[in-house]
């Protein structure tokens, strides 16, 4: 091995430079995430017969153990509801809002550019896809734009993992587990009833989740470059900044 790319290796997986070990996971996890993303938007537009079947039988096996029963129905509704994408930028909006107050800039940084670049990427993606929405025989519900990835479904990982990474120093340690589960379900739940309301597909969920998660995973790497600058390492496992718990 050549002294140059040695010393490259050296710099990109050493914990002490700043843009070293962390950053390089962090983009290493990324492609993770990138790569079945963009399998899954080539599959979608080379409409792919195994996942065109399974994404229509899945469809309509939903919305026909769903339309008969307005109970289900409107519960699925709720869930899209509470948890819309315009609610997590409300929510951003409000929490970035006081952490300017609170005088955390870093935070407050994080949580506009992960809600906002997240809203954008998902229009971007949309738009370069230009996939009609699911077309059933006894629609209970619509929705506007393209179907792939799903807005919901990106939207509710981007917020929710969002407000996890801020918050989560505010949490006591024996507590973490339930809310990490709860936070789990949350976004589950909203990727399935946008299903089962017939206006998505399976892969336009499981797009907009591996999206989602490309994105915060690119956000906590520049948020812990960022951060490096004042010698101090993020560990997710205690959130973004766990120093400043006492004051939010």
């Amino acid at each position: 091995m050549s002294v140059p790319l040695r010393r490259i290796l050296r710099r990109r997986f050493s914990s002490d430079e700043r843009l070293g070990l962390r950053l390089t996971l962090g983009l290493l996890g990324v492609v993770v995430f990138v790569v079945p993303f963009l399998l899954l938007w080539l599959l979608v537009e080379d409409s792919w017969r195994p996942l065109a079947r399974l994404d229509l039988d899945a469809a309509r096996a939903l919305n026909n153990a769903v339309w008969r029963h307005p109970n289900e129905v409107n519960a699925l509704k709720a869930v899209s509801l509470v948890f819309n994408p315009s609610v997590f930028r409300l929510v951003a909006l409000v929490v970035a809002g006081w952490l300017l107050v609170r005088r955390h800039m870093r935070l407050a940084a994080f949580v506009l550019v992960a809600v906002a670049g997240g809203s954008a990427l998902d229009g971007i993606a949309k738009t370069l896809a230009h996939r009609h929405r699911p077309l059933l025989d006894h629609p209970v519900a619509t929705a506007p734009g393209f179907s792939f990835p799903s807005g919901h479904a990106l939207g509710s990982l981007v917020g929710v993992a969002m407000l996890m990474l801020v918050f989560l120093p505010m949490v006591p340690r024996r507590a973490r587990p339930g809310v990490w589960l709860a936070a789990i379900a949350i976004v589950v739940a909203v990727g399935f009833s946008r299903i089962a309301l017939g206006v998505h597909f399976v892969s336009d969920v499981v797009g907009g989740w591996v999206l989602g998660a490309a994105w915060m995973l690119v956000c906590t790497a520049a948020f812990a470059t960022w951060r490096r600058e004042t010698g101090r390492p993020v560990d997710l496992s205690e959130g973004l900044e766990p120093e400043v718990a006492a004051d939010l």
